[in-house]
């Protein structure tokens, strides 16, 4: 382009006459060019100067920034990484320095957090979480659910349950905020703080299968609780406050049925437990059912003799029916039932109601020996219980 233009203007060198007022300037066409070329070239650059001049703050600014993410995705991945193999220490000191290079400086105190916990610094381990929770607001409930987590690992269930109520309180609550709380108040041993709960996962519909362990666990503890007081009123009024799908879990009913053989006229757990014989065939309920006491007990051993017909070998069936048959006093047929079921699955419970019989009798040699045979039977039990300890 600079050569074309050279061979058009030394073929034609023309003159410019610039005038104003009583001044003028003349030159030739080239010169005139050249000058433009010249004054173009350096308006553009003045303007680029400038430009970058005025820019040039918010360019530091994101330079600076840029080195600032750099620092700090380096010190948050090398402490995971350090966290990740155990170096607990190293871990701490690289959250912590990368804290004042993070856009959300409240992930490394809580990984901070996690890291002096594990060094069995209580100290240091708060400090971390106050400094996350003043970074902000938002997030408060992932740093109070982080602290609750570290406290009952080191089994503080008290402090736990209260920073898991404030939890709570502050932010809309959670399946797992509350499973969390039943866990404080399960190692707490806490059983009423339970029940509160229960009512709460009742509203929010069918709960999880780790939620509903532990409200069957609460609810056998409160029940078992309750029948330990000595008070019969205080049983029944704890089965009330169960909600009522949870009356029909095997562990709750027999929780409750076995608290309440303690107190006269369990005319009521034959009726509560019949269905569930019938449909579920627990064994720990079969059993119960041949301790319970029933208005009409020909229906209930009736029942159990339908059973026996369409499940036969079941230890359990033959136990509960060997109860009833001795209470009616058929003694052949509840020393048959009985043996049976020594034979399925000996236990020192069969051996007791075979013993209490044949005393019942006046048979002492035959009471004398499943007396020593239970007797041995709890030993074997209770030892190989310890061992496994």
């Amino acid at each position: 382009m600079a050569v074309l233009t050279a061979q058009l203007l030394s073929n034609d060198s023309g003159q410019i006459v610039l005038a104003y007022s009583d001044y003028a300037v003349q030159t030739s066409l080239g010169v005139f060019v050249f000058l433009l070329i010249v004054g173009f070239t350096l308006l553009y650059v003045s303007v680029r100067l400038l430009s970058g001049m005025l820019n040039m703050p918010q360019t530091l600014r994101r330079r600076k920034q840029t080195r600032r993410q750099g620092k700090s995705e380096y010190y948050l991945t090398e402490g995971f990484l350090a966290l990740t193999t155990g170096d607990w220490k190293a871990a701490e000191k690289l959250f912590k320095q990368g804290a004042k290079f993070s856009r959300l400086p409240v992930i490394n105190y809580i990984a901070a957090a996690k890291a002096a916990h594990n060094q069995g610094a209580a100290d240091r381990r708060d400090h971390y979480l106050r400094l996350a929770s003043a970074d902000t607001a938002d997030l408060s409930s992932a740093v109070g659910i982080t602290q609750a987590e570290l406290q009952l690992q080191q089994q503080q269930n008290e402090q736990a349950y209260t920073t898991l109520k404030q939890v709570e309180q502050d932010s809309a609550g959670n399946n797992h905020t509350r499973l969390m709380m039943l866990e404080a108040s399960t190692a707490s041993g806490d059983w009423q703080h339970m029940l509160d709960l229960l009512g709460e996962f009742d509203n929010k519909g069918k709960p999880v299968q780790a939620i509903l362990a532990k409200q069957k666990q609460a609810s056998a503890e409160v029940l078992a609780a309750a029948a330990r007081s000595g008070e019969v009123n205080d049983l029944n009024s704890a089965w009330a406050r169960i909600p009522a799908r949870l009356k029909q879990e095997p562990e709750v009913l027999q929780a409750y049925v076995s608290g309440r053989l303690r107190y006269p006229d369990t005319s009521e757990c034959e009726t509560l437990l019949r269905d569930s014989v019938r449909t579920t065939l627990d064994p720990q309920l079969v059993r119960l059912y041949g301790l319970v006491q029933a208005t009409k007990p020909e229906k209930q051993l009736a029942l159990v003799e339908k059973l026996m017909h369409t499940h036969p070998g079941n230890s359990a069936l033959f136990l509960c029916a060997g109860r009833l048959y001795k209470r009616a006093q058929l003694w052949g047929r509840a020393r048959h039932c009985l043996e049976e079921s020594m034979k399925l699955q000996p236990s020192p419970e069969i051996c007791y109601e075979l013993a209490t019989m044949f005393q019942g009798q006046g048979d002492n040699v035959n009471a004398g020996k499943y007396f020593r045979e239970g007797l041995a039977l709890a030993t074997a039990q209770t030892t190989a219980a310890q061992q496994t300890r």
